[in-house]
């Protein structure tokens, strides 16, 4: 895979085809951690299309659920 950068404004972009975004599982909202790493730049997405916010309010709404069975009666008593 290859890709390139462009200028931007004052800034520069680096162009990806319709092809790599879809084998990296990235979309346009998709973050990035870049480093340079032994002269090379490396950049690792912090997310994926998978990643969406539908995905990520199914994932905290299970995570909210196991919260409340796991310590339901502990928050009740201590609202109390």
């Amino acid at each position: 895979m290859t890709a390139s950068f462009t200028k931007l404004g004052k800034d520069y972009a680096f162009i990806l085809g319709e092809s790599q975004f879809q084998e990296l599982q990235i979309d346009l909202e998709s973050q990035f951690e870049v480093r340079a790493e032994n002269g090379k730049v490396v950049l690792t997405p912090l997310g994926t299309i998978s990643d969406s916010a539908e995905a990520r309010e199914e994932k905290f709404q299970e995570c909210m659920a196991d919260i409340h069975a796991r310590f339901g009666n502990a928050m009740k008593r201590l609202a109390e």
